[in-house]
């Protein structure tokens, strides 16, 4: 029997994001696999603690604007190289963000 415990299916990215928690200023990391519940950021040198909450956007190059809105999660899982997210407080906008990117080709 399989552990694979995610309903949703997920699709690999190698996207760079921000993320920013209450106490450091946005930092950038890459999201490795993304699903409607939740991501796995890859996150560097950047050291985050399990239960954590984080702001999630798109990193845009710069001089560029961003409509994308913020994404919140908390931290569900800590590796050697970075953390799972499970996202929180999602209102239908952002669940349609978070779906345009799991379905996107």
């Amino acid at each position: 029997m399989s552990k694979e415990r995610r309903e949703s299916p997920r699709k690999v990215l190698n996207r760079d994001v921000l993320l920013k928690t209450r106490h450091s200023s946005p930092f950038l990391c890459t999201i490795n696999n993304i699903s409607a519940e939740g991501a796995y950021l890859e996150l560097g040198d950047h050291n985050l603690l399990l239960t954590t909450h984080v702001l999630m956007s798109r990193a845009m190059p710069a001089g560029e604007h961003s409509a994308s809105r913020e994404l919140s999660a908390n931290i569900a899982r800590v590796t050697d190289s970075g953390v799972g997210l499970n996202f929180v407080d999602m209102d239908i906008d952002h669940y349609g963000t978070v779906l345009g990117l799991v379905y996107s080709h």
